[in-house]
């Protein structure tokens, strides 16, 4: 298994008690009509929304005026090449999704964007994703997004470019570094990678992780992969700061694994605001909405996440993303099988 070779494992001190406030406000999809009858927005829009071109990304658009945040979404973004759903189309329709997701990004224009499964390869029929991206995010006024890819194997990231399988982080904020990092595989033949960028957010440097994991039944090897995780994100952290980690985890809100983030003191920003998965209330699900081109909201399961760890990071509210099928050629289209979380975060001075 490679590693990536600029990281000495370490574990970095942690603050004793950690400030979570403003967080009375239900996580839910209060806003998924989505803009112009897209339907494929949902969250409270001043979460999701980045704030636009005169808004300043990591500027003072928070919960409380003049008080810097940053706005996050994630967001796995099936890229069909396994064909899970063919009365999708090929691809399980990428080709029709891939702009849709585009699309509402860039009407929402969020500081950060974390996606995972992506295919950055092209060809034979396939999208350009990244193209794509740039093009609909950097089409008008404000703020250009950088483009970093880091592939599932663990290999060097990339700027504005790639060519595999692997993670997305996608910002307008001025970005310090990344890196890429190969996580333990507890599972033969299917290599997963946190793709980390150090990112200047409110004044302050702020370290972002963009994680696929595989998340086996099994809970010693559920176990094994997140804590190879946590001491990547321990390594490499800002001491003592700001860590935000999110993605699709790949386990369901009750798995014990999640404790191993929980002992390193950090908090879910949905469980916080009360986001629920239950088999009598899937509103806060986001697995899985196949068949793709069914109305209806068929998620059973919490996959995808955002925990946070740092004195100073306050998650004034969540809310989902492309919560709901969008119309398309009279019929409807699920942007995913994911739904994604979207988060504002406030960041408080030093």
């Amino acid at each position: 298994m490679t590693h990536y070779a600029g990281v000495t494992r370490r574990r970095v001190p942690l603050p004793g008690t950690l400030a979570f406030a403003a967080l009375a406000l239900a996580c839910g999809s209060a806003d998924s009509g989505g803009g112009d009858g897209g339907g494929a927005g949902g969250g409270a829009g001043r979460i999701v929304d980045g704030g636009g071109a005169d808004a300043g990304g990591g500027g003072d658009a928070g919960a409380d005026a003049g008080t810097p945040g940053v706005s996050v979404v994630t967001y796995n973004i099936l890229h069909g090449l396994g064909n899970e759903d063919p009365p999708a189309g090929e691809y399980d329709g990428f080709g029709d999704r891939l702009p849709i997701i585009a699309a509402e990004l860039a009407r929402r224009r969020p500081d950060v964007v974390m996606l995972q499964e992506v295919f950055a390869g092209g060809g034979d029929g396939y999208p350009d994703v990244i193209k794509t991206l740039r093009a609909a995010m950097n089409s008008g006024a404000g703020d250009r997004y950088t483009v970093i890819f880091g592939p599932i194997n663990g290999q060097p990231p990339t700027k504005n470019s790639g060519s595999a399988f692997g993670q997305i982080t996608m910002t307008r904020l001025p970005i310090v570094s990344y890196a890429n990092y190969s996580v333990v595989e507890v599972e033969e033949m299917s290599p997963r990678s946190v793709l980390h960028a150090r990112i200047t957010a409110g004044g302050r440097d702020v370290d972002f992780f963009n994680a696929h994991l595989q998340g086996p039944d099994d809970p010693t090897a559920a176990a094994t992969e997140m804590n190879d995780v946590l001491a990547f994100i321990d390594a490499t952290s800002v001491p003592g700061g700001i860590a935000v980690l999110g993605g699709d985890l790949n386990s369901p809100d009750s798995a014990p694994l999640y404790d191993v983030l929980r002992a390193a003191e950090f908090s879910e920003a949905g469980a916080m605001a009360g986001l629920i998965c239950t088999p009598a209330n899937n509103s806060g699900c986001t697995n899985s909405t196949i068949p793709l081109r069914e109305p209806g909201n068929r998620t059973s399961k919490r996959l995808d996440y955002v925990f946070l760890r740092g004195a100073a990071l306050d998650p004034a509210g969540c809310g989902l993303v492309f919560a709901e099928p969008v119309n398309l050629d009279g019929g409807v289209l699920w942007p995913s099988d994911h739904i994604g979380m979207g988060v504002w975060l406030v960041i408080a001075p030093q």
